[in-house]
């Protein structure tokens, strides 16, 4: 897949704002991820929201990883459950007794098959191998250029990682990778504003899916 085919992701494209009460929006999103495409989520209950790529760790390919680093702030995360960072030995960087809500754990390259772990195909490796389920304490070398993110059993329903974990649960795989977009400068924190994710989404004929249709995503994990 080239990089060039990134702006072919959403061939079923139609518009990524479209109210969608029925909760189709959720299962075009989760259809998306299980296809290998990526698709956006976005904290739409925030006066300023945050807008992140998401794809299917297991599915993820060296030209995504690229276009993630391209077009965000190239700090890649995976979304993972609270039990399976403990099967795969992953601490959390700053432990804390309270479970409401993610942590970061520390950073992991792939134990086979990478370099310097920095690269797109070092990090695609690592992402892959994170989302392997059959994946083993030893498949993993620490420290290293991705971090793992423990998502809690219950995470608050307004958690950008525990929605991309959901979605890509909901598409049959055990983890999510996410990246935060950035913008041009017109906000002050260097995100993507509403107006530029609109354009954004257009353009690379990429979903959006907020927290608002977020409670879906369970709903139709049981369809």
């Amino acid at each position: 897949m080239s990089a060039g085919s990134l702006l072919d992701l959403g061939m079923n494209y139609r518009d990524p704002l479209q109210a969608d009460p029925d909760g189709a929006s959720t299962q075009e999103a989760v259809s998306r991820l299980r296809r290998g495409e990526m698709v956006m989520i976005s904290d739409d209950v925030s006066a300023s929201p945050r807008y992140d790529l998401v794809c299917a760790a297991d599915r993820l390919t060296t030209a995504q990883t690229a276009f993630l680093v391209r077009h965000t702030s190239g700090f890649l995360q995976v979304a993972l459950r609270d039990a399976r960072c403990d099967r795969l030995q992953l601490p959390p960087v700053a432990p804390t007794l309270d479970r409401r809500s993610s942590q970061q754990c520390v950073g992991v390259d792939a134990a086979t098959g990478t370099g310097t772990g920095i690269s797109a195909t070092d990090r695609t490796r690592t992402i892959n191998t994170l989302g392997r389920r059959d994946c083993m304490p030893a498949d993993l070398t620490r420290p290293g250029h991705v971090l793992p993110v423990r998502v809690a059993v219950s995470p608050p329903w307004h958690e950008l990682a525990g929605l991309a974990l959901e979605l890509a649960e909901a598409s049959g795989s055990v983890a999510a990778v996410f990246a935060t977009l950035v913008g041009t400068g017109r906000r002050s924190d260097g995100l993507l504003d509403s107006d530029e994710a609109e354009v954004f989404a257009s353009r690379h004929r990429l979903q959006i899916i907020g927290y608002t249709e977020a409670g879906l995503v369970r709903e139709s994990r049981l369809r």
